[in-house]
């Protein structure tokens, strides 16, 4: 099997980059062909990618967290679909293999993926080929962003901004824990207006969500499946609301709902938002992902992930 190996040079440390080379070796004495090629901020590596695919190779392997996940599957995305790379029934969509190595490893934990990079990899022995749909972002200028997990604009996103411009960052879920107690408490959310299924909502934050997990531990939503969005707004303060549905047990389960205060949480099926109102900071897979106004919307069909079978 062909592939492409992409790999973020600084996830997880030194420490867990030895873990990633072991795991390529490990792909390697499956048979695996591979390329190793690092992200880079300037995205050149989208070149390589087009380029790898035009070339026939069958699957691209992501080795990083979830921002790392989401823009190499936002390239994928968008590639011109092709005889080649795909089975039967799966329209010739690219593939995706993961080595979660990052901070939260949300999109990870949802496929119940091994967190340690070269354990995921041997689980990659025997596979599944799995299509899935993928989050987009569009903003009024016309650009747009893809995410695997959730966006939002709200309180998270306002914390993603903060550690991303500090060097709180590199102390993983330590610094944005130090984030969250250096700026929760005078935190003033924005008045957001939330346009979903025809209907307007107010709300200081609105989470747009694929996957079951949220913040690399806690429940989000009802569903099972991924790619079935959710949409959850909370009005008031977030973090007092988000503060009180952790001490019930969970992130919101669905078995918490109707322990929240009706005013405090709203949660929306729907497969499109569009977020305007005051300006608030954005976040896409744990990344600064910009600010509002956006519409965020589900794409479906957009690739494949290779799972273990």
């Amino acid at each position: 099997m062909r592939a492409l190996a992409l790999c973020n040079p600084v996830a997880g440390g030194g420490w867990r980059q030895g873990r990633i080379a072991r795991a390529l070796e490990r792909l390697h004495q499956f048979g695996w062909e591979l390329e190793l090629r690092s992200t880079a901020a300037d995205g050149s590596h989208a070149q390589a990618m087009h380029a790898a695919w035009q070339s026939g190779v069958e699957v691209f392997i992501a080795a990083g967290g979830d921002g790392t996940f989401a823009n190499i599957a936002g390239i994928l995305a968008e590639l011109p679909r092709g005889p080649h790379g795909g089975q039967e029934g799966e329209s010739g969509l690219p593939r995706m293999a993961l080595l979660p190595a990052g901070t939260a490893n949300v999109l990870a934990r949802h496929w119940r993926l091994p967190l340690d990079p070269e354990e995921a990899a041997r689980r990659l022995e025997r596979t599944r080929v799995q299509p899935i749909p993928i989050g987009r972002v569009r903003y009024p200028d016309g650009r747009q962003r893809y995410f695997l997990s959730m966006a939002g604009a709200g309180l998270d996103a306002h914390l993603v901004h903060a550690v991303e411009g500090s060097g709180w960052k590199r102390l993983g879920r330590l610094g944005y824990l130090l984030g969250f107690a250096g700026m929760a408490w005078r935190y003033a959310p924005a008045e957001l207006q939330v346009v979903a299924g025809g209907r307007q909502y107010p709300a200081h934050q609105a989470i747009f969500g694929l996957t079951t997990t949220y913040a690399g531990g806690f429940q989000f939503g009802s569903r099972r499946d991924y790619g079935i969005p959710e949409t959850l707004l909370i009005h008031g303060n977030p973090w007092r609301a988000g503060l009180r549905a952790a001490l019930h047990g969970g992130f919101l389960r669905q078995a918490e709902r109707r322990a929240m205060a009706p005013a405090a949480v709203e949660w929306l099926e729907c497969s499109r938002i569009a977020i305007a109102g005051e300006p608030a900071e954005l976040q896409a897979d744990g990344e600064a992902a910009g600010r509002t106004p956006v519409e965020i919307e589900l794409a479906p069909r957009a690739l494949a992930l290779l799972l273990p079978a």
